[in-house]
């Protein structure tokens, strides 16, 4: 037995080092296609090839940008993909075998590849010409030329069926979309059409109410995605939608990506790549090894200035400590030599809020898996020491008391704490009933902290608490909201910003008006004989007292030396015995208006007999500086993010988004200078190894922990969130790229099943962009010369210069019908696509030769500066289109305003097509493709008013009251693509009774976010935290919107076969109602009344 094992362990350890190297040699396989007995797939943004019963793959391209989307042609030698080799996202094949990749699309928007059709095209979606962000699928050959649409109204995947012109399609693409089990009005459909026949189904075939995409056309079924057993799975049904079929049935991992070729479908799974064997049913996993350098796992060199998150200065300014990409740095102030010391040790843990503790540096720290905080030596001569322990919650900036005893913070439930340094042991000042507590100060003595907390969502109180009596006083008029507070440093007042400036500015459309101005600057004088800097002086109301005689200047300068020796021992005793007395009664009538013009302003800071604070002028930052001495105002610097002031009251500190400045508090302008002279924190060549495994792993539990903390659901929508962690984290060393954490986390936080939930963006790979040229125009080609023919010029409001192709300028004067024969005297037939010869042309002056005919004799040459974009004369020319199709079939009685989002746009919009039609005898308002916001209330207080009287003049025309009310119908517009606050629109409308809603289901994103916490490297994401219920009507005490979305009141599928026709079935259904309720229930003003005649009685 000994000898068996002997010779056996060798052998088990061959087999573990065998299946281990296998193990890392597996990396994070996507979007697979299989043809020829191979698979083509995307790991580490680049094209790699195995064959299709596993082994080692080969990396079929190297770029830094992205490559995905492969996809075989018929006879498995090309490989067509989507690539960022010049920025834009192309469309190129390479040979299987490797080479040099060919382009065949040059739009600057991108292009995704979706399959080859039978007879050797390439099949790609695109939204470059469309006014709705809408996908349409055009067909390319891999020889080049110009791509030609297919006749969907819009498309983003499809498959044909074998020798034939019918087409299975999805017209949406969200298999990006990190929201599982998704069931809004956007869940994904599939089509079918005969194209041949011209034959366009009224309804999808598939019938499922979730996900249901990926339509592959096989044989005489249609195999496709669904999860309607809760995981994505392979099914598949008749081209009817008959018969339906599930196929793969795995349990605990969605089925991603799947592709058809040579009898199996291919498709991701976790992080593999499994097929599916249609003739035998079977599917597996193909065992593929990846033999890579991990490029973009290895340490590098980062910049960590691109990266600051916070800084703060020690007590006399000489030093400063920074974070930056959850790093500490301390860095000196002003010096000759460039030192900057590295004080967190690795990128496991992510530092964050970091100040000056006495002599050490405290921030916050996740190195335990949870908020903590812990000291640092700026110096690095001492350890780390850990302060706080215990946490299970996120917490927000500390702030250390005077003394150094005490820290202050709050947390994200709403409460503020003081730790005592020492012990670690915390004590609880307050617990908000309304929002987070984050503004706050400790008093000069360290006996009280100031804060602000708010009474409801609109008025905030300030409070202080003392921590001797734990009384907690409100000391602000709850009349106004209040908040900012800041302490003079000696301890005399309490400085703070009050909304008291309720001077309204007036718009002259609808009756509006905005508090726009509303801060204004106050100041407590804490003690009852504190006298207010802005008193009279009194010193003028009697004769000044007779100057004394010289004394004996040896006996006064002895006087004068005893005096400073005295002085300097007594400054040091009222330092440590300064206290800060505050006469409770009468208080907030010893509240001082500080004479400055009422603003938009935030960030306190005192210095002594000064107060800093930051104002905003769009989106211009500028620190201020009042000085109660000189009784001014000053605008220190502009274009600021933030500053600091040492503790000692003597340095400023200002950080204006790429660098640091220096200078004496007090000074009121920006310092400048030279060599020694300059005020600029010395940075150069900042910078430190980044190691992206340890940072990814921390950027994923952090990311886990934010949904934690603050999903507006505690329980998670019934999710085991720490299961969730455990799935999805063991798969985190698989990952190469930053793309693919960002995969990996987003397949985590859709298993809450919650619209918005984000994660994009972050420290990604981006090759440098090339613009392109535009014109504003759709053109075809000449099929027999290659020319460019125009067929649809862009022009629908001549008012607004960025609405309008170039070419209706004078001097241009294109019409449609004419050619486009050359481009800067490169003749466009000698290309393939005429965009060719518009790249790294965005913006700039061209020469365009035109002719009548498809020929250079008889042309014409014009200059003209081309675009770099297209959709917002695309998007006017959509809404002109629509509202000229309401004006012809209500005979100019109906108006239409179209909404694109509920932000700056949308207000934009509601004015500039509104108030032009406020008078129609109806109104549609079409919130279609709305993209959300936050300004549906609004506009929904605004087209909710009552007219409630008529007027005139002896010689005008008549008015009302309310201003511009409307007096008439209204109809409403929505449908999938209405998403967020554009469903807040329509849900409004509905509960609010203005009119029925037309069209189709929602999106079912209504769970607010606020996208305030990056992870470390600046990613974009979000946590569906502001939930929402019925207060009136049918969903009072219902959950709204969320989920389902917002169902119409009429039902109408705008059917593929009807938008080809240019017909619009929902507007057609809110036209026709407005023109039944304008002939039964005619809203016409009242007629005048006769007038009185009055009684005269002299």
């Amino acid at each position: 037995m000994k000898r068996t094992l002997k010779i056996l362990l060798p052998v088990l350890v061959f087999f573990f080092l065998v299946v281990n190297a296998q193990a890392e040699d597996q990396g994070f396989l996507r979007f697979p296609d299989t043809g020829n007995g191979n698979v083509v797939f995307t790991s580490e943004g680049d094209l790699w090839v195995a064959p299709l019963e596993g082994g080692n793959a080969y990396r079929l391209t190297i770029h830094d940008g992205g490559e995905r989307y492969g996809k075989f042609s018929p006879d498995g030698q090309l490989i067509a993909y989507s690539a960022q080799y010049d920025g834009n996202q192309d469309v190129y094949i390479i040979p299987i075998s490797g080479g040099e990749p060919k382009r065949l699309t040059f739009h600057p928007w991108g292009e995704g590849v979706v399959d080859w059709t039978e007879g050797g095209e390439i099949m790609f979606r695109s939204r470059s010409y469309s006014g709705q962000h809408e996908y349409n699928i055009f067909t390319i050959s891999p020889d080049g030329g110009f791509p030609e649409k297919i006749e969907l109204p819009k498309a983003a995947l499809a498959s044909f069926e074998r020798n034939s012109k019918r087409i299975a399609y999805q017209e949406i693409f969200r298999n990006n979309a990190t929201w599982k089990r998704y069931k809004g009005g956007l869940n994904d459909r599939i089509w079918v059409a005969d194209l041949e026949k011209n034959k366009y189904a009224k309804k999808p075939i598939s019938t499922y109410l979730g996900h249901n995409s990926y339509p592959m056309w096989v044989g005489d079924r249609i195999y496709f995605l669904c999860d309607s057993t809760g995981r994505k799975n392979i099914w598949s049904m008749k081209p009817d939608g008959s018969d339906q079929k599930q196929h793969t049935f795995h349990k605990k991992w969605d089925a991603r990506w799947p592709s058809y070729g040579d009898g199996y479908i291919v498709y991701q799974l976790k992080m593999d790549i499994w097929k599916y064997n249609i003739a035998t049913g079977k599917y597996s996993k193909i065992d593929i090894q990846l033999p890579s350098e991990r490029l973009r796992t290895r340490n590098r060199i980062i910049k960590p200035a691109d990266y600051i998150t916070g800084f703060d200065l020690n007590e006399d300014g000489k030093w400063m400590v920074i974070s930056a990409r959850g790093q500490l740095f301390s860095v000196p102030t002003k010096s000759r030599e460039t030192i900057i010391r590295h004080l967190t040790p690795d990128f496991k843990a992510r530092a964050k809020y970091p100040f000056f503790l006495d002599k050490k540096v405290v921030a916050l720290t996740d190195v335990t898996g949870e908020d903590e905080f812990f000291e640092f030596d700026p110096f690095k001569k001492e350890e780390t020491k850990q302060l706080s322990k215990g946490n299970k919650v996120w917490r927000y900036a500390g702030y250390p008391s005077p003394d150094g005893e005490w820290i202050a913070y709050s947390d994200g439930d709403l409460t503020l704490w003081i730790m005592n340094v020492e012990s670690g042991k915390k004590r609880k000042v307050a617990t908000s009933d309304v929002w987070e507590l984050r503004n706050f100060e400790w008093s000069p003595d360290s006996r009280y902290l100031a804060y602000s907390d708010y009474v409801n969502h609109v008025i905030q109180s300030v409070h202080i608490y003392d921590i001797e009596t734990k009384e907690d006083r409100i000391v602000t008029d709850p009349l106004y909201s209040s908040y900012y507070p800041t302490w003079d440093p000696n301890g005399k007042y309490l400085y703070f910003l009050s909304e008291t400036n309720f001077e309204p500015n007036r718009g002259d459309y609808g009756a509006q008006f905005i508090y726009d101005q509303k801060d204004k600057l106050y100041m407590y004088l804490l003690a009852e004989d504190t006298r207010s800097p802005f008193a009279s002086d009194t010193t003028l109301l009697w004769a000044p007292e007779p100057e004394e005689e010289e004394e004996d200047e040896e006996k006064k300068e002895e006087e004068e030396k005893e005096e400073k020796d005295d002085g300097d021992d007594e400054e040091k005793e009222e330092e440590e015995e300064l206290e800060v007395v505050i006469d409770w009664e009468g208080l907030q009538d010893r509240r001082v208006e500080i004479p400055v013009d009422p603003g938009r302003y935030w960030g306190l800071r005192a210095a002594e007999d000064m107060l800093y604070y930051l104002s905003r002028e769009d989106d211009d930052i500028t620190l201020n500086l009042y000085k109660l001495e000189d009784r001014e105002q000053y605008s220190v610097m502009s274009d600021i993010r933030s500053f600091d002031i040492s503790d000692d009251g003597e340095v400023v500190v200002v950080y204006d988004g790429s660098s640091f400045v220096k200078m004496s508090a007090g000074a009121t302008d920006a310092p400048k200078g030279e060599g020694d002279d300059d005020p600029h924190v010395k940075l150069g060549g900042w910078s430190v190894t980044l190691n992206p495994r340890e940072e990814w792993k921390q950027m994923f539990r952090e990311g886990w922990r934010i949904q934690r903390d603050f999903f507006y659901d505690p329980d998670m929508h019934g999710v085991d969130w720490s299961d969730v962690l455990k799935q999805y984290e063991g798969l985190i060393d698989r990952i190469s790229t930053r793309s693919e954490l960002n995969d990996l986390i987003g397949e985590m936080i859709g298993e809450l099943n919650a619209g918005h939930a984000y994660v994009f963006g972050g420290d990604l790979y981006r090759p440098k962009s090339v613009n392109v040229g535009l014109l504003g125009a759709d053109f075809s080609r000449d099929a027999e010369t290659g020319f460019f023919r125009i067929e649809k010029i862009y022009a629908p409001d001549k008012s607004f210069p960025d609405w309008n192709s170039p070419l209706v300028k004078s001097g241009v004067n294109a019409k449609v019908g004419e050619y486009l024969i050359a481009i800067d005297d490169v003749p466009t037939n000698s290309v393939d696509n005429y965009l060719e010869l518009l790249q790294n042309k965005a913006n700039r002056d061209v020469i365009l030769t035109f002719n009548d005919k498809p020929q250079k004799e008889g042309s014409r040459d014009v200059i003209m500066q081309t675009v770099s974009g297209e959709y917002d004369m695309r998007y006017w020319d959509w809404v002109k289109e629509r509202r000229e199709y309401v004006e012809e079939a209500s005979d100019g009685e109906i108006g239409y305003v179209h909404l694109s989002d509920m932000g700056y746009d949308g207000l934009w919009q509601f004015g500039h097509e509104f108030y032009a039609q406020y008078d129609k005898k109806a109104m549609i308002l079409d919130v279609r493709f709305n993209g959300g916001g936050n300004i549906a209330p609004m506009l929904l207080s605004q087209l909710n008013r009552t007219l409630w009287s008529v007027g005139r003049s002896r010689h005008g025309g008549v008015f009302t009251t309310p201003d511009a009310a409307f007096y008439g119908h209204y109809a409403i517009l929505c449908n999938a693509q209405t998403g967020s606050d554009g469903e807040t629109f329509t849900q409004g409308a509905k509960l609010l009774d203005l009119g029925p809603v037309f069209g189709k289901r929602t999106w079912g994103g209504w769970v607010g976010i606020r996208a305030d916490k990056p992870l470390n490297d600046r990613v974009w994401f979000t946590v569906p935290e502001f939930s929402g219920w019925g207060a009136i009507g049918e969903e009072k005490g219902k959950w709204l919107i969320e989920g389902p979305g917002v169902y119409p009141d009429h039902d109408i599928e705008n059917d593929p076969g009807a938008l080809l026709q240019g017909k619009d079935p929902q507007m057609d259904a809110a036209i026709d109602y407005l023109i039944k309720k304008m002939k039964e229930e005619p809203r016409e003003y009242p007629k005048e009344p006769r007038i009185p005649k009055k009684e005269v009685n002299f």
